[in-house]
C-alpha cells in the first residue's frame, strides 16, 4: 500500500466515523486536496474503499494476534486472553457504524462477518494447550468460537468510550470462569 492509499484510507476512516456509510468521496478528495479522479485511481468506488478499510483492519488484527501467539513471556492463559482481546492500532475506528453496512452494503457486512469467523487456528492452538496443561476446563473449540463470536458481535453494537477495556473485561470474565480449580 503506497502513501496515497494510506492517506485515503485514513481520511475515509475519519469520514466513516463521523458520517457512517453516508460519507462522500468528494469530502475525502477535498480534505486531501486531491481530485476525485485521483482518488478513483486507487479505489474504483466507495464500496471498494470500504472493503479496503475492512481488510486493512482485520489484517492488523491478525498481525497483532500472531505477535501475542508468539509471545512466550506471557502464561498460556494470558496469551489466550490477550489474543482474544486484540484490537487494531490501524486507526481509531468507530465499529458502531458497521451494523449500518448490512442495509447499504450487505456484501461488505458479510465480509466483516467472514473475517470474524475465519482464522481461528492460533486461538484454537492456545486453547488446546491450556486444556492439555489443565489450566482451563475442557471445551469444544466450536462452542468456544460461538461464545466469542457472540461477544465480538455484541461489542460491535455496544456504545462504549473504552471498547478495548470492555472487550478485555468480558474476555477475562469468560476465561477466568473456565480456570481449573486445583
Amino acid at each position: 500500500m503506497n502513501s496515497n492509499q494510506k492517506k485515503i484510507l485514513h481520511e475515509a476512516i475519519i469520514q466513516f466515523n463521523s458520517q457512517g456509510v453516508n460519507f462522500k468521496l468528494d469530502d475525502i478528495a477535498s480534505a486531501l486536496k486531491m481530485s476525485k479522479k485521483t482518488l478513483y485511481k486507487y479505489y474504483e468506488s466507495k464500496e471498494a474503499l470500504l472493503s479496503a478499510i475492512i481488510d486493512s483492519l482485520f489484517a492488523e488484527i491478525k498481525r497483532k494476534e500472531h505477535e501475542v501467539y508468539e509471545d512466550h513471556s506471557l502464561s498460556n492463559v494470558e496469551r489466550l486472553i490477550s489474543l482474544l482481546a486484540v484490537y487494531p492500532d490501524f486507526e481509531v475506528f468507530n465499529y458502531h457504524q458497521i451494523p449500518a453496512l448490512k442495509k447499504v452494503y450487505p456484501d461488505l457486512y458479510e465480509r466483516v462477518d467472514q473475517h470474524l469467523e475465519s482464522n481461528w487456528d492460533e486461538t484454537f492452538s492456545l486453547l488446546s494447550i491450556c486444556i492439555a496443561s489443565g489450566e482451563i476446563k475442557p471445551i469444544e473449540p466450536h462452542i468456544f468460537k460461538i461464545l466469542f463470536l457472540g461477544l465480538y458481535k455484541q461489542l460491535l453494537l455496544e456504545e462504549s468510550h473504552e471498547p478495548e477495556k470492555l472487550m478485555r473485561t468480558c474476555i477475562e470474565t469468560i476465561i477466568y470462569g473456565m480456570i481449573q480449580n486445583h
